[in-house]
């Protein structure tokens, strides 16, 4: 699981340091990600924008789709404050 962990740190990475990385909790468990993603790129007017990473699971979730939480990585900083003002709404 470390080595999972550090893959995925490195992966998102980039866009942490340059603040163009959004994370989203409380994601209900009943959701797929597919449906999630769904309906955040329906709320989002430049959807194609998006990139979703989805943390590894681990052994300690029952459920195997999400642990619900979800990063979502855009190309800038302004897109960044227009997904997070939107998705506020």
């Amino acid at each position: 699981m470390a080595n999972e962990n550090a893959a995925f740190e490195q992966l998102i990475g980039g866009y942490r340091k340059n603040r163009r990385l959004l994370t989203i909790n409380n994601i209900s468990f009943k959701a797929t990600r597919s449906e999630f993603q769904t309906a955040a790129r329906a709320k989002y007017h430049n959807s194609d924008k998006l990139t979703f990473f989805w943390p590894p699971a681990g052994g300690k979730y029952r459920n195997p789709r999400h642990t619900g939480c979800v990063h979502v990585a855009v190309a800038t900083r302004e897109d960044a404050t227009r997904v997070l003002s939107e998705f506020q709404d």
